[in-house]
Parts: structure tokens; C-alpha cells; sequence
């Protein structure tokens, strides 16, 4: 059967406006167990703390559920936020023991400067070096303690 769960929540005095959205289909399989298949999830934020003509930042991916192995797995999960571009995945440890996860992600070659300069018009940006390239990529851990960020590499250039 296929279904779409949506959420919104908004905060008026932060500014804060977000939306998620899960969509997939359920099954039923013999033995009375149920089976998420084809889902996928986009989820955005935004707001009054967004720089003036900002889009809200964006999160889509596809979702895998193991029930058995009680994990979930966000694969192909694409991130947009100021122009800048992400892709990597993030799977869950067994959430019946932890709340915990390892990933990946990859930052699409961007430029500080343009970014700066469209959303912060009034700083100087000609004057700093390094901001011409961007890049940044990461395999991580994440609980409740925090992230731990294995082979970060952060390029400015």
C-alpha cells in the first residue's frame, strides 16, 4: 500500500520553518510482518535566520529500513544548502541497542567567495586568499556523545 507521511513544524518567534516528508510503500509479508519498500524522504529548513534570498536548506534520500536488524539506512542522500552541494549515506548501528550511525559525505567543489558575496554583499572577500575553492569530505560517527569525523579532508584554495 502506498502511503506519505508529511510533517511541518514551525517556530515563530525563531523564524524557523520545516518540512518532512516520507514516502514508500508498506507490505505486509507472510507471518504478519510489515516491510517498507521504494522509500524515499525530503526534509527542509528554513527561515528568518536564512541570509536575504537564501533557499531553505534541502535534504532528500532514499530509505532503508532492516526491521530485523533494527537499522535504518539513508542512501543516496543529497544536501543542498547556499548553493552548496552534498552527497553520501548514513546507516544506523541497531537502534534496540543505541542511537548511533557512521557515513559518509562529499561536498561538490564550490566557491567561498561567490557564496560570500551573494549572501554577505557588505564583506570584503577580495582581499582574503583562499577563498577561490572549497571542498570538504568525511567519513563519520555519530551518538548521542557527538561526531566523530574519520579522514576529514577540508580544502580552501
Amino acid at each position: 500500500m502506498p502511503f506519505t507521511a508529511q510533517s511541518v513544524f514551525a517556530w515563530k518567534d525563531g523564524g524557523i520553518n520545516s518540512q518532512l516528508i516520507l514516502k514508500g510503500v508498506v507490505e505486509s509479508e507472510h507471518g504478519g510482518n510489515i516491510r517498507l519498500k521504494d522509500a524515499n524522504i525530503y526534509a527542509s529548513v528554513g527561515g528568518d535566520f536564512l541570509p536575504q534570498g537564501a533557499n531553505p536548506g534541502e535534504m532528500t534520500a532514499n530509505v532503508i529500513v532492516d526491521w530485523d536488524k533494527k537499522r535504518v539506512a539513508f542512501d543516496d542522500l543529497q544536501l543542498r544548502f547556499l548553493g552548496i552541494r552534498a552527497k553520501g549515506n548514513i546507516e544506523s548501528d541497531n537502534l534496540g541497542e543505541k542511537l548511533s550511525a557512521d557515513g559518509q559525505l562529499a561536498f561538490q567543489p564550490f566557491t567561498p567567495s561567490d557564496i560570500v558575496q551573494r549572501y554577505f554583499p557588505d564583506v570584503p572577500v577580495d582581499s582574503i586568499d583562499g577563498l577561490k575553492r572549497g571542498t570538504f569530505t568525511s567519513i563519520f560517527s555519530i551518538d548521542e556523545s557527538g561526531v566523530d569525523f574519520k579522514k576529514l579532508a577540508v580544502f580552501l584554495g
